[in-house]
């Protein structure tokens, strides 16, 4: 009876409870801090789609920060999730080289955290990522085995994992196949689309080769967007390959151009499973 009668005040006075009180009794925020540059990619938001099914499956709220790929903006959310007392990170960060800052913050936190795509050195947490080596590898020797003879690579920098890997990868099929040193073309760039267009158009537009493959989806836009503006006829005189996220309309999305199929939202769902398995154990 007198359970009925708080409830029925609770919803009379519209009570909501306060999950920063409940918090300080139970010690558990019952949250994990997302750390993203951004969401432009298509293959980013098909992560954050994931991770977010997956927390909210397990009663878990998510705090997701965008850095816009500026390292002290990232370094504060980082500082600002830790001093909350999260109970996971997820992050994909923009300055995998600052080991030291990682250390002396992620790594002495006992924050159970998960690196996507990009894993400082020297540090324990869990990584995540997809096997770029060997995408780039077999796509690059299937075109060779195609009869395809000028075969461009659009990338992100060496410093990010993910990138290295793929021009590792486009680099030993060229090998493999015993391919003159002259028919390798690596432009590497930032990784957005405004920064492929330009890279597009010094190295690619006047000249294009037979195929293009790229990285990323804001990398493809870009090179698509200089070879739109130049004429060159897509897939007619060169071929447009991207390391895609697997989703339902990508036929739709960059029309004309080959995707390949990177389980994204899985992915996603994985992060959240390592932060629970960590936090049980």
């Amino acid at each position: 009876a007198t359970r009925d009668r708080i409830m029925q005040a609770v919803q009379e006075l519209g009570y909501i409870p306060n999950d920063s009180a409940q918090t300080l009794r139970s010690r558990s925020t019952q949250e994990f801090g997302v750390v993203f540059p951004d969401i432009d990619d298509l293959g980013e938001s098909e992560i954050l789609k994931g991770i977010a099914a997956a927390a909210e499956a397990q009663d878990y709220s998510l705090q997701i920060a965008l850095s816009t790929s500026t390292p002290k903006l990232e370094q504060k959310i980082i500082e600002r999730f830790l001093r909350k007392q999260v109970e996971g990170l997820i992050i994909l960060t923009c300055q995998p080289e600052n080991t030291d800052f990682f250390r002396n913050t992620v790594g002495v936190s006992n924050v159970p955290t998960v690196f996507i795509d990009r894993m400082p050195e020297k540090i324990d947490a869990n990584f995540l990522g997809f096997d770029t080596y060997r995408v780039c590898l077999q796509l690059t020797a299937r075109l060779i085995d195609a009869g395809y003879r000028r075969i461009a690579l659009v990338a992100g920098h060496r410093r990010f994992f993910s990138e290295m890997e793929s021009i590792r990868g486009y680099t030993d099929a060229m090998d493999e196949r015993h391919m003159p040193p002259g028919a390798v073309q690596i432009v590497e760039t930032d990784l957005t689309k405004e920064a492929a267009f330009r890279q597009a158009m010094f190295h690619l537009a006047d000249d294009p080769p037979q195929a293009v493959i790229t990285t990323s989806n804001p990398l493809s836009l870009g090179v698509m967007e200089a070879f739109n503006l130049t004429a060159v006829d897509v897939p007619g005189r060169t071929c447009v390959i991207t390391l895609g996220a697997d989703c339902w309309n990508r036929s739709n999305y960059l029309p004309n151009v080959i995707h390949t199929a990177q389980a994204a939202y899985a992915l996603g769902q994985h992060c959240v499973e390592l932060l629970l398995k960590n936090r049980k154990s």
